[in-house]
Protein backbone atom coordinates (compact mmCIF):
# COMPACT_ATOMS: atom_id res chain seq x y z
CA UNK A 1 0.00 0.00 0.00
CA UNK A 2 1.62 3.29 -0.95
CA UNK A 3 2.06 5.51 1.96
CA UNK A 4 -0.70 8.20 0.36
CA UNK A 5 -3.25 5.54 0.35
CA UNK A 6 -2.03 5.12 4.19
CA UNK A 7 -2.48 8.94 4.82
CA UNK A 8 -6.08 9.10 3.26
CA UNK A 9 -6.71 6.31 5.57
CA UNK A 10 -5.86 7.91 8.69
CA UNK A 11 -6.94 11.36 7.92
CA UNK A 12 -10.65 9.52 6.75
CA UNK A 13 -10.49 8.01 9.79
CA UNK A 14 -10.28 10.75 12.16
CA UNK A 15 -12.71 12.46 10.80
CA UNK A 16 -15.71 9.82 10.50
CA UNK A 17 -14.06 9.89 14.45
CA UNK A 18 -14.96 13.48 15.05
CA UNK A 19 -18.45 13.16 13.25
CA UNK A 20 -19.41 10.28 14.82
CA UNK A 21 -18.85 11.73 18.33
CA UNK A 22 -20.65 14.57 17.37
CA UNK A 23 -23.21 13.18 15.77
CA UNK A 24 -23.78 10.49 19.31
CA UNK A 25 -22.80 13.50 21.65
CA UNK A 26 -26.13 15.45 20.17
CA UNK A 27 -28.34 12.34 19.95
CA UNK A 28 -27.80 11.65 23.16
CA UNK A 29 -27.76 14.84 24.88
CA UNK A 30 -30.80 15.87 22.75
CA UNK A 31 -32.96 12.65 24.16
CA UNK A 32 -32.04 13.46 27.55
CA UNK A 33 -32.98 16.81 27.88
CA UNK A 34 -36.31 17.66 28.25
CA UNK A 35 -37.75 21.38 27.53
CA UNK A 36 -38.09 22.02 30.80
CA UNK A 37 -34.98 21.78 31.92
CA UNK A 38 -32.64 24.46 32.30
CA UNK A 39 -29.80 24.89 29.05
CA UNK A 40 -27.08 23.97 31.50
CA UNK A 41 -28.24 20.71 31.99
CA UNK A 42 -27.95 19.86 28.43
CA UNK A 43 -24.32 21.08 28.51
CA UNK A 44 -23.91 18.29 31.07
CA UNK A 45 -25.54 15.91 29.20
CA UNK A 46 -23.70 16.42 26.02
CA UNK A 47 -20.60 15.98 28.26
CA UNK A 48 -21.07 13.25 30.14
CA UNK A 49 -21.91 11.34 26.69
CA UNK A 50 -18.42 12.82 25.14
CA UNK A 51 -16.72 11.07 28.68
CA UNK A 52 -18.71 7.90 28.19
CA UNK A 53 -17.76 7.26 24.77
CA UNK A 54 -14.04 8.33 24.78
CA UNK A 55 -12.58 5.59 26.53
CA UNK A 56 -14.44 3.05 23.86
CA UNK A 57 -13.27 4.72 20.69
CA UNK A 58 -9.96 4.80 22.27
CA UNK A 59 -10.28 1.52 23.16
CA UNK A 60 -10.88 0.68 19.63
CA UNK A 61 -8.41 2.25 17.87
CA UNK A 62 -5.96 0.92 20.20
CA UNK A 63 -7.28 -3.00 18.97
CA UNK A 64 -7.40 -1.63 15.24
CA UNK A 65 -3.25 -0.28 15.56
CA UNK A 66 -2.43 -3.84 16.86
CA UNK A 67 -3.84 -5.51 13.19
CA UNK A 68 -2.02 -5.01 10.26
CA UNK A 69 -4.14 -4.25 8.14
CA UNK A 70 -5.98 -1.64 9.98
CA UNK A 71 -3.62 -0.35 11.46
CA UNK A 72 -3.69 3.07 9.59
CA UNK A 73 -7.16 3.15 10.60
CA UNK A 74 -6.71 2.84 13.91
CA UNK A 75 -4.01 5.76 13.91
CA UNK A 76 -6.45 7.81 12.59
CA UNK A 77 -9.41 6.63 15.18
CA UNK A 78 -6.74 7.92 17.71
CA UNK A 79 -5.80 10.85 16.19
CA UNK A 80 -9.36 11.91 15.90
CA UNK A 81 -9.78 10.47 19.45
CA UNK A 82 -7.09 13.49 20.80
CA UNK A 83 -8.65 15.81 18.91
CA UNK A 84 -11.59 15.74 20.33
CA UNK A 85 -10.39 15.69 23.75
CA UNK A 86 -8.04 18.78 23.11
CA UNK A 87 -10.98 20.67 21.74
CA UNK A 88 -13.47 19.32 24.04
CA UNK A 89 -11.12 20.72 27.46
CA UNK A 90 -11.01 24.02 26.33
Amino acid sequence: MSSRMKIMQSTAAALVTIGAHTGVNLAVADALWVGRDSPAEWVFYHASAACLLLPVTATLGWLLTRWSRARHIGRGILVGAALLHLIGTR
